[in-house]
């Protein structure tokens, strides 16, 4: 078998949320994100408690093409690899047909009412078909998915609503 160097991008955002990190942190799952995602869907492949957990499973459509590109409509499947609600951590790996993105979230107690919310985005070609979404572009791509979820996090835990997009 022939060793392939496929490509790799990495990205990590950072966003001041005003709330505490014990109100954030259960907010990061799959179900409670359908109160604050604009036009969130998902379908959860196993949960034994509904909820985000170590080793839940979900799927949504959403992500690929807003960080692959627009030709990439596929599911991306979620695998949350690391659930720690004691330190705020959650990673997951998201698994497409030609692509595998590791995905971290932390939050850090910045004040009582303040916590900073950590995005760190790994993402790895794993066939010859990702490596055009691989361009000049990629890292915006990567950067504009975290900030859209951080803003929207953001959003309805300083106000309560929804971000609705500008369709």
């Amino acid at each position: 078998m022939k060793d392939k160097n496929f490509k790799r991008e990495h990205e990590s955002v950072s966003l001041s949320i005003n709330a505490p990190a014990e109100k954030i942190f259960p907010l990061a799952c799959p179900v409670e994100e359908l109160k604050w995602i604009d036009d969130w869907t998902y379908n959860m492949i196993y949960s034994a408690s509904g909820k985000n957990e170590n080793n839940c499973i979900f799927t949504e459509n959403i992500s690929s093409p807003g960080v692959m590109g627009p030709e990439y409509s596929e599911p991306t499947y979620w695998i949350t690899t690391l659930y720690n609600p004691q330190d705020y951590i959650i990673h997951w790996l998201l698994v497409r047909s030609s692509s595998v993105t590791k995905l971290e979230f932390t939050l850090k107690t910045i004040a009582a009412q303040e916590t900073e919310s950590l995005w760190d985005m790994t993402i790895t070609a794993i066939k010859d078909e990702a490596i055009p979404g691989f361009d000049e572009t990629m890292k915006d791509r990567m950067k504009m998915m975290m900030i859209f979820i951080g803003q929207s996090l953001k959003n309805y835990c300083e106000t309560g609503t929804i971000l609705v997009l500008n369709k």
